[in-house]
């Protein structure tokens, strides 16, 4: 049964998919579903579905119906369905968290708005849905930009979604960003980008006729133009945003444009047309409970009222203020209206009712001074408490950053002291190693009755053998000693395998080769690898290339080979007796790690291939920190 009951969850899916794709979807039809069926995901998808035609007209509304879907996904993800269902609650729960952010947005809360969207993000991100992301990255950014007033991260979220709307060949997401960015530039006063940016917009939503997006961008570029005080041009656009607005039922662009033309014709002097959108933004924005432009309509009401010295009125719009504020506003400006309402009102009065007046105006003056008495004193109070506060906590930090600072650097003398123990202890190894295949090369040309080669090869053997035991006492040594080690150990080889390879050093002239320092024998045993398990198997005449480069803090040396590559020796290799030469590379490598505290760029090795893509050598490069008075430059982090 469990079976079937998957089956139909499937078909749900593509059924959604398709609804979806339409535009004249029945709402009473999928309320119906919402009744009736006793399908989990059908209920869900109908939800979400209601939620989305009702989101700006009856934000409220359209949250509950989102709790809902959301409770309904995790209970059915809880019972494991199959993959492809899970793979629809997930994508249906990411809209569930992407909906219900929005409309914390428009209320107004954009600290919960974002906890919201990053829920979303976390599930389109595991999914990847380039989609969601870039439309996640989007509301983001404008929590960024509108709630924290955050520029910085708002343009950073805003060309993330950018470039995967321009991967998506999005049109139409591709023209909000391009808004939303534009927005930015307005915020940053680069008012000439900001334009831009606006007109590319605006031709987008144009060409592919997106009512919305033209009465966003219409809005943004009328205030521009009220900024410049171009306030005709400024109505006009706004003019055009609400009707558009107006259209596709957006409550919060309807009313988001009424308190800009009213606080545009205000500024021309038209009070009465001034007041009659505010009025209009007011309710519109009461109803739907958004909080940030029942603020700005009732500031614009409290100074339209105030000029027309309707007192009443102006009051209770700055009530209305004061609360859809976080913070509370001066009480002196709330004093004044009061004084002047009581004046207002009694200044018709007979001479009798005027000195009832003037007790009872200086009776509430009193109360009003004993008020904001009251009032300063609490705020010193609080301030004292503040500031010793924070001289605890900064106190606090100074002394955790003091013991942390002398802990970290007591760890990084531990980590130094062992660097060095397991420097000198690598140090000592190679010199056996060395040497060991040194005397067996001269052994063997002995054995061959190849004396003058021998003699030649232990002159040269002498003098490397006498510049390997020097080096490997000291902890650095000059570029120049190393590559002058090198030529020689080169020398040698190229003498036992009687001229099996050519080899060339390049040490560029701008490396002043006497003072740059590094850690002794780290590059001969990768040219030795060169020889015996490149050079050695190929059938012809090889060549060697060490070149040397310097960069911030490293020498970057380049060893490369013509060789047979490391697949074709080893398969040659594991025919044969195993040989010690690994263990000298497997030291280097050792050694090059802990110099450069384990960093996994310190070496790289590649495998070389001609265009028919068959083997043609081998390039190893290593990084070699410089070092300074024989220590490793090292850099202690806090």
């Amino acid at each position: 049964m469990s079976k079937y009951k998957y089956i139909i969850a499937v078909f749900f899916f593509l059924l959604s998919n398709l609804l979806f794709a339409q535009q004249d979807v029945n709402t009473d039809s999928l309320q119906k579903v919402i009744k009736t069926s006793k399908d989990d995901i059908s209920v869900l998808m109908s939800l979400i579905m209601v939620g989305d035609k009702t989101f700006y007209s009856y934000p409220d509304s359209a949250l509950k119906l989102f709790d809902k879907a959301e409770k309904m996904a995790l209970k059915t993800m809880q019972n494991q369905p199959s993959d492809a269902v899970t793979n629809q609650l997930q994508k249906y729960l990411a809209s569930c968290y992407y909906d219900k952010g929005v409309i914390y947005d428009q209320k107004g809360d954009p600290l919960k708005a974002l906890g919201y969207y990053n829920q979303a993000l976390k599930i389109y991100e595991k999914t990847d849905r380039k989609y969601g992301i870039a439309r996640v990255l989007n509301s983001i950014g404008h929590i960024y930009q509108s709630g924290l007033n955050d520029t910085t991260h708002a343009l950073d979220c805003y060309l993330k979604a950018l470039k995967l709307y321009n991967e998506l060949g999005d049109t139409l997401d591709t023209a909000v960003i391009l808004s939303n960015v534009g927005s930015v530039y307005k915020m940053k006063g680069n008012v000439v980008i900001a334009k831009q940016y606006y007109f590319r917009s605006l031709r987008i939503n144009e060409k592919i006729n997106n009512a919305h997006g033209i009465a966003q961008v219409s809005r943004f570029l009328a205030e521009v133009y009220r900024d410049e005080g171009h306030t005709d041009d400024a109505i006009a656009g706004a003019t055009r945003s609400l009707k558009l607005y107006n259209q596709t039922g957006d409550m919060e662009g309807s009313a988001g444009d009424l308190v800009f033309l009213g606080d545009v014709y205000f500024v021309q002097g038209n009070a009465q047309k001034a007041k009659e959108m505010a009025s209009q933004a007011l309710h519109i924005a009461e109803r739907n409970n958004y909080r940030i432009l029942i603020k700005q309509a009732a500031f614009l009401l409290k100074k339209i009222f105030k000029e027309e010295d309707k007192y009443q009125e102006a009051l209770r719009m700055n009530d209305l203020y004061n609360s859809m504020r976080d913070t509370t506003e001066n009480k002196d400006e709330q004093a004044k209206i009061i004084r002047d309402l009581i004046y207002f009102e009694n200044r018709n009065k007979a001479l009798v009712d005027s000195i009832k007046f003037v007790a009872a105006q200086q009776e509430k003056d009193n109360k009003i001074a004993q008020q904001q008495i009251l009032i300063e004193g609490q705020r010193k109070l609080r301030n004292a408490f503040v500031i010793i506060a924070l001289f605890v906590l900064i106190g606090g930090l100074l002394l955790f950053n003091r013991y942390r600072l002398s802990l970290r650097l007591k760890q990084n003398q531990l980590q130094v002291n062992s660097l060095e123990t397991q420097q000198k202890l690598l140090r000592a190894q190679m010199n056996p190693h060395f040497i060991n295949n040194a005397l067996n090369s001269i052994q063997s040309l002995i054995l061959g009755n190849e004396t003058m080669l021998a003699g030649e090869y232990l002159a040269t053997f002498s003098r490397l053998t006498r510049a390997i035991l020097e080096q490997t006492r000291k902890k650095s040594i000059p570029l120049s000693k190393e590559v002058e080690t090198l030529g020689m150990y080169l020398e040698m080889e190229k003498l036992r395998f009687d001229n099996k390879f050519d080899y060339k050093i390049v040490l560029p002239e701008t490396i002043n080769a006497e003072n740059v320092f590094i850690p002794p024998l780290l590059i001969q045993p990768f040219v030795e690898n060169s020889i015996l398990h490149g050079i050695i198997h190929k059938s012809g005449k090889g060549k060697i290339s060490i070149e040397f480069a310097q960069n911030n803090g490293t020498i970057d040396c380049t060893v490369q080979d013509d060789g047979v590559g490391r697949a074709k020796s080893k398969e040659i290799n594991s025919k044969k007796t195993k040989t010690g030469n690994a263990i000298a590379t497997h030291l280097a490598q050792s050694r090059l790690a802990l110099i450069n505290h384990n960093k996994a760029e310190a070496i790289s090795i590649t495998d070389l291939k001609d265009e028919a893509g068959n083997a043609c050598g081998t390039k190893v490069i290593l990084k070699i920190p410089l070092m300074e008075n024989g220590e490793v430059r090292m850099q202690i982090y806090s």
